[in-house]
């Protein structure tokens, strides 16, 4: 019997059977392939692969994966392994994220016969917004939503609660946030929606603009705010890093918070890197 795909060994990141990928962070070049937006497409192709910690090459168990191109979304089973089947052919995005590791973004060039070994890895978060001893009753929940309340009494940023989320539709908690936040709106493109500043960044030099794919795909350049959801930031706004398409985000969110530039608390900032402000989330999970 064959050994399975999920089996083998291999060298992180090798390129099998026509497979471009090119990991966020890189230099990339200008994108020739067909670009896939529309949401719900299916075809013949398909992309197996595993998932493996950089450091110790075991298995990332439950990791979630993200093709941003076609909204779709799996999660790697007990042995790393994942599949999408029935994708159209050409340029897809992928997201891969797992609680304590650095979230990547991979770009990849997918044959009408599909690809059937993409092996990543994932290097440990090194840039947690702060380790804490967490003896709170009720949980990290507890603990989480408590440092919510704490800085709204403050009395510096906007924020929501379960009273103005609890009850809202999954598919408009975005367009709720927009709605009540000053200061924040949602930029569409291809099919995406990302949430932008309407304060403008610090200088125009600074202003976040998406990478090669976003603008491919009609991102315009806007003041595209950094993203953090229960303490983990997915979005920075550093200059060239992938945008975040605000649809992959899974709640429901009971509470969420804005800052402008200079309002933006020290523990939502330690990189100094969020020049056009920050949004946080907390989900009920």
């Amino acid at each position: 019997m064959p050994e399975s795909p999920a089996s083998r060994e291999y060298p992180p990141m090798r390129m099998w059977r026509r497979l471009a990928v090119v990991l966020s962070g890189l230099c990339l070049g200008a994108l020739t392939s067909t670009t896939l937006s529309a949401q719900g497409v299916t075809g013949p192709a398909f992309v197996l692969g595993s998932l493996r910690a950089d450091s110790t090459k075991t298995p990332i168990v439950g990791a979630e994966l993200v093709l941003t191109s076609v909204g779709r979304t799996t999660r790697t089973d007990s042995t790393g392994a994942f599949a999408f089947r029935e994708l159209p052919s050409g340029r897809h995005r992928m997201m891969v994220r797992a609680v304590g590791f650095q979230t990547i973004t991979v770009n990849m060039d997918v044959p009408a016969d599909g690809v059937d070994d993409v092996h990543m890895t994932l290097k440990r978060a090194v840039n947690e917004l702060e380790t804490v001893d967490v003896k709170a009753s009720g949980g990290i929940r507890a603990f989480l939503l408590n440092g919510f309340e704490e800085r709204r009494k403050l009395g510096i940023g906007r924020f929501l609660d379960s009273t103005v989320l609890g009850d809202v539709d999954p598919k408009r908690w975005a367009s709720v946030v927009m709605e009540k936040i000053p200061g924040v709106r949602l930029i569409n493109y291809s099919g995406r929606r990302s949430f932008a500043s309407t304060r403008g960044a610090i200088s125009f030099r600074e202003r976040p603009k998406g990478d090669a794919f976003d603008l491919a795909q009609g991102a315009p350049p806007n003041c595209y705010v950094q993203v953090i959801v229960d303490g983990l930031q997915r979005y920075g706004s550093r200059p060239g890093e992938p945008l975040l398409d605000v649809n992959s985000l899974e709640g429901p969110f009971v509470a969420a918070e804005y800052y402008t530039v200079a309002e933006t608390p020290l523990q939502f900032n330690r990189e100094g890197n969020a020049p056009c402000g920050t949004l946080a989330l907390w989900t009920g999970r």
